[in-house]
């Protein structure tokens, strides 16, 4: 009876793994199509028979993946409204999943795999906002801007106890694997959404110097001509999400005639969001609110954030929400750099030195100024007396700048 037992779990694991492969090999089934609950029910055995935790995450990375395609055959197909937001909550539920198999784990491939859903995915649901059937329905909007901040919700989850860099180097090797000019622009679209779900210093600080080495890069392209202000602009994404990524490009740009442009181009991203009517005082609370929690944190608040939320509650209460939103995105990035200036450790700055130094070895042509300033920059937090060090703000602005040259060199 034993072996009978045992036989038939065999057998069964058989049959599930072979029509799990078949389908696996084949195009997805959307709702709506007559047998797609063949198809659930082929990922519900798959997740029956995978056993440990990790393999399970892995699992529901690709499960992700395929309800991620669930709905772009929805979309592409034209299909109702019933239809698509039930595939956007089939693609919540399956986030949902992926949370309790990877929350606070420590496996490489899983949390390589989390960084690359987050990137692809959320790139593809801010694309899917110039949908004619999602930018024509309000419920389809709702839905597809839930499963994006579903996303960014998954990665504090899986990243939020891993340490300093975990999330930031991973998602950087994710980028560069990206063909795509426009990579970068993409990746702060992406930081963007992350941003605005974070509520500790930790991530705060990880994200915003993610979106530091993004920034540059992205400006050093502007600058020679790689990429244009115009597309910077327009290529598909939300405008109220692209305004974060366009700002912070111009927060680092140094020249006068850059920062013109940038700021220029932001106001006509705004202006194309309140002809949208999205902004709305939903959002402009959102921008708000997400710069309070900035502000809230040790070291982010100043006499300048104070007055940025303060504009923006006034204009909030004018119903000028345009400006309200404006002023919670410039209070987000004030309060943001003097975060990184006030809680920036020596150690951090000495990290942020050496992956400057991993950029400047990686390249084809090495100027010698640059490798003398680098020295002379790994100097700063590494000076024996305290009072000789230069405050953090120097240094990092230090940093910057040599991150310009190489990305400027084309590296």
């Amino acid at each position: 009876m034993k072996k009978q037992i045992i036989s038939g779990f065999f057998i069964a694991q058989t049959v599930v793994f072979g029509f799990s492969y078949g389908f696996a090999q084949a195009a997805t089934l959307p709702p709506g199509n007559p047998f797609y609950f063949i198809q659930d029910s082929v990922r519900s055995l798959r997740r029956a028979f995978t056993f440990s935790t990790v393999n399970k995450a892995l699992l529901e990375l690709r499960l992700v993946s395929e309800r991620r395609m669930d709905i772009t055959e929805i979309l592409t197909a034209g299909k109702d409204d019933e239809t698509a937001i039930a595939a956007f909550r089939a693609y919540d539920n399956e986030v949902a999943m992926l949370v309790e198999y990877t929350k606070g784990t420590g496996d490489d491939r899983v949390l390589t795999g989390v960084a690359s859903v987050f990137a692809k995915h959320t790139r593809f649901f801010n694309d899917s906002l110039d949908n004619a059937g999602v930018a024509e329905s309000v419920a389809m909007r709702a839905a597809a801007l839930a499963s994006r901040d579903n996303l960014a919700r998954l990665v504090l989850a899986v990243f939020g106890q891993n340490g300093h860099g975990a999330f930031r180097s991973r998602f950087a090797g994710i980028v560069a694997q990206d063909g795509d000019a426009y990579r970068e622009l993409y990746a702060l679209d992406a930081l963007a959404v992350l941003g605005q779900q974070i509520s500790s210093a930790e991530m705060a600080r990880e994200v915003a110097l993610a979106k530091d080495d993004r920034a540059i890069v992205l400006l050093g392209k502007l600058k020679k001509g790689l990429v244009t202000a115009d597309k910077l602009g327009s290529l598909g994404s939300d405008p109220l999400t692209r305004f974060y990524s366009v700002a912070a490009v111009r927060d680092r740009a140094g020249d006068m005639e850059t920062k013109n442009i940038l700021t220029l181009l932001g106001q006509n991203i705004l202006q194309d969001a309140l002809q949208a009517r999205l902004t709305t005082a939903q959002t402009a609370r959102a921008a708000i609110g997400y710069a309070t929690v900035i502000v809230g944190m040790a070291g982010a608040k100043s006499a300048e954030t104070d007055y940025f939320i303060e504009q923006a509650n006034k204009f909030l209460t004018d119903s000028a929400y345009d400006l309200a939103f404006q002023h919670g995105v410039l209070a987000t990035s004030v309060a943001t750099e003097s975060l990184l200036a006030n809680t920036l450790s020596a150690q951090d700055l000495r990290e942020e030195i050496a992956l400057v130094k991993q950029q400047y070895d990686a390249v084809r042509v090495k100027p010698a100024f640059i490798e003398k300033r680098i020295a002379a920059i790994a100097d700063m937090p590494s000076r024996t007396a305290v009072s000789e060090r230069p405050p953090a703000r120097d240094v990092l602005a230090a940093i910057r700048e040599v991150k310009l040259v190489l990305a400027l060199l084309g590296n």
